[in-house]
């Protein structure tokens, strides 16, 4: 470059177009004797196929392209490039007639057809599978998978709700038969206080010829408040001879309990009972007996708490 601005600075105004008119032939010649020597061109080929059977799926990837290593001329190379479209390889599975795998030197003399004055040295893959199995569908349960913290005092009041709870898979008959249960992405929430509604993705498929429907998945998550509840109730005997009678000292009890915030109201003592029960007391050495709760409602209740845990005893006929 530096030599050819010297020329300029040292040529005269009628001399430059002289001297651009021999740079351009001199360009002309060097791009001539570089596309006239033989080069490598790898290009792709679309495969595109016909009649797949609606009942039966590919086991293995289908090649959607073939790679050509050809050989030639730059002048062939460019002009092929510049002026022509690849035209696809079509495969037609009416006419396989069982075969489970195609060589792509077949496709050869079509090939060779397209690419006239090329050489084509290669063809990769070798050979492309064709492999089929019926294909099937069927109905899953979905599991969400949860790393769930709720903040103190708080609690999940009921199972998660999941919108679907189940999902359509479809595949190969094999693959589809194994699977009973699809799982979700991880859903992670932290110092819950209210309830949660959301969706989340469910697990990708981990094979080409798998699908999912849908692959999202409504959640609904029910959160409460525990808070305490306490009843002044009567306690009663049980397992105890009809021939003797009792009298407990005292003859009632408190008893406290945690419940759901939002069912405080609908909490009554008709729920629960108190009892003595004389299974395994020795009426002869003893004098207390245990008070124990028996729940008519066995959902969302913790930590009961008798006052007092023992009452006092009197056996009589």
């Amino acid at each position: 470059m530096i030599f050819f601005q010297k020329i300029l600075r040292t040529s005269s105004i009628s001399d430059r177009p002289l001297f651009l008119a021999c740079l351009a032939l001199a360009c002309f010649l060097w791009l001539f004797n570089a596309l006239s020597k033989k080069y490598n061109l790898v290009v792709p080929v679309q495969v595109l196929y016909n009649n797949l059977p609606g009942n039966q799926i590919p086991t293995t990837p289908i090649e959607n392209n073939l790679e050509l290593n050809l050989y030639g001329e730059g002048f062939d190379l460019l002009r092929y490039g510049v002026s022509k479209s690849l035209q696809p390889i079509y495969i037609d599975f009416g006419n396989l007639d069982g075969q489970k795998a195609i060589p792509t030197s077949s496709f050869l003399p079509q090939l060779e057809n397209q690419f006239r004055k090329l050489e084509i040295l290669e063809i990769y893959p070798k050979v492309i599978p064709v492999q089929l199995e019926e294909a099937s569908s069927k109905m899953v349960p979905v599991k969400l998978n949860t790393n769930i913290g709720f903040a103190p005092s708080y609690f999940q009041l009921d199972s998660i709700k999941l919108n679907p709870s189940k999902i359509l898979v479809s595949g190969p008959k094999s693959v589809v038969d194994s699977i009973n249960v699809w799982p979700s992405q991880q859903l992670s929430l932290e110092n819950i206080q209210n309830s949660q509604t959301g969706s989340i993705l469910l697990e990708k498929p981990n094979s080409f010829n798998l699908t999912i429907e849908p692959e999202l998945l409504g959640y609904e998550i029910m959160v409460d408040q525990w808070t305490e509840k306490s009843f002044e109730l009567n306690i009663t005997t049980v397992n105890l001879k009809d021939s003797l009678q009792v009298f407990l000292y005292p003859q009632k009890a408190q008893l406290s309990i945690q419940i759901p915030l939002s069912e405080y109201e609908a909490f009554t003592d008709a729920f629960f009972e108190l009892k003595a029960d004389f299974t395994n007391i020795d009426l002869k050495s003893k004098s207390k007996v245990p008070v124990e709760m028996v729940s008519k409602h066995p959902k969302n209740i913790r930590n009961p708490q008798i006052k007092p845990e023992k009452v006092e005893f009197l056996i009589y006929k």
